[in-house]
């Protein structure tokens, strides 16, 4: 039938069904390790979808998940920054993010070093929902000092990836990763960013899907402080 369809040759024809029976096996190992490590998974079109980032041309088809997603209309806000935050940055972003407590809105933000993972205690300490969207699989939480973060994370949050489950943190995954950052949120922060890097990506993204981004002033000549400027 599919030869008759598309005038393939039969070797052809036989290669995508291989293909296609090897994708599904796939598929259904993913799911059973996602379920037996204790995580979940949404599809784009699913109700309990992210809004904001089904909207995304870009938005994933599948998303990985341990804990629980927000519920549909609430307030969600990035915040992304340097690895490298100065105590300034620090400061800046706890006050964001008791301010954000103060509006019911839950913290979005990477799990990277810096102003990241800043935001993401913050968020804990304050028992206000945070979630964590990763540059690899949920079976390899990095970077690797953040892991005993997750358990309290995810008590009032989720850590989301889109990446297959043992799947390692490749450099090109983070830049791909930030567009799930920008899409979730109403809003991004940018507390400190160089001139180039992932919190600036962020901010391009976000911009680009239309929604409110924000940069925290710094010290005229603070090189933290560049991207934002």
């Amino acid at each position: 039938e599919l030869r008759e369809k598309s005038g393939c040759s039969l070797e052809f024809a036989q290669r995508i069904i291989s293909s296609q029976e090897k994708a599904f096996l796939s598929a259904r190992e993913q799911f059973t390790i996602n379920q037996d490590e204790g995580g979940s998974y949404v599809l784009l079109g699913d109700l309990n979808y992210p809004a904001e980032l089904s909207r995304c041309p870009d938005a994933p088809h599948i998303l990985f998940y341990k804990g629980k997603l927000p519920d549909l209309g609430t307030r969600l806000v990035s915040i992304v920054g340097t690895r490298k935050a100065t105590e300034y940055g620090k400061d800046a972003t706890d006050r964001i993010v008791e301010v954000l407590a103060e509006c019911n809105a839950t913290i979005v933000s990477g799990l990277a070093y810096g102003i990241d993972i800043r935001a993401h205690r913050k968020a804990i300490e304050l028992n206000i929902p945070t979630l964590a969207v990763l540059g690899s699989g949920l079976g390899r939480i990095y970077p690797g000092t953040h892991r005993s973060d997750v358990s309290s994370l995810i008590r009032n949050g989720a850590v989301i990836s889109e990446y297959l489950h043992n799947q390692g943190p490749d450099r090109e995954h983070f830049p791909v990763r930030n567009r799930i950052v920008a899409g979730l949120s109403v809003a991004t922060i940018v507390v400190e960013a160089r001139k180039e890097g992932g919190a600036w990506i962020t901010a391009r993204l976000a911009n680009e899907y239309g929604r409110e981004v924000l940069a925290v002033p710094g010290r005229w000549n603070s090189a933290a402080s560049e991207g934002c400027h």
